[in-house]
């Protein structure tokens, strides 16, 4: 609990204190989500740097959440490539991929290279949708977190 109170709690309440609106907080947390879901490993802080970037958003508002969502981006790797194979139409298996690379590595790149570009096409589709989704219920409840001013 001490551990989420000071890595999580208190950085958000210090954001706070920045003078930022409900909205402009929640968007920032909103993109570092979806951000920090980018289907390649080690590459969500350039990710979520270009958001920042483009949408003018807050920079530790959207790293924030990017850099807690490691663990759960790991997990949606391949869920991620599975969308995108659905979507796709490509009948492949994702454990095929991690079978060959202990016995063919080239394979297992040639294979698993278009499989992460699959796997970025399903994310870049749900981005928009995810994004809003998120920022909307973040925005409840930091509107009532809020301090008034």
């Amino acid at each position: 609990m001490n551990f989420f109170r000071k890595n999580v709690t208190e950085p958000i309440k210090d954001l706070f204190k920045q003078g930022l609106t409900a909205e402009d907080l929640s968007w920032s947390l909103a993109w570092g989500v979806t951000g920090g879901l980018f289907p390649i490993p080690g590459v969500t802080t350039v990710v979520c740097l270009m958001f920042i970037a483009i949408f003018n958003l807050n920079i530790a508002a959207c790293q924030l959440p990017n850099l807690l969502l490691t663990p759960v981006q790991l997990m949606t790797i391949v869920p991620q490539i599975s969308l995108g194979n659905y979507i796709f139409g490509v009948e492949e298996d994702v454990a095929q991929i991690f079978a060959l690379l202990t016995s063919d590595l080239r394979a297992a790149v040639t294979l698993g290279g278009y499989s992460i570009l699959r796997g970025i096409a399903a994310w870049a589709l749900l981005v928009p949708f995810f994004t809003f989704a998120v920022y909307k219920i973040l925005l409840v409840f930091i509107s009532k977190a809020m301090p008034n001013k």
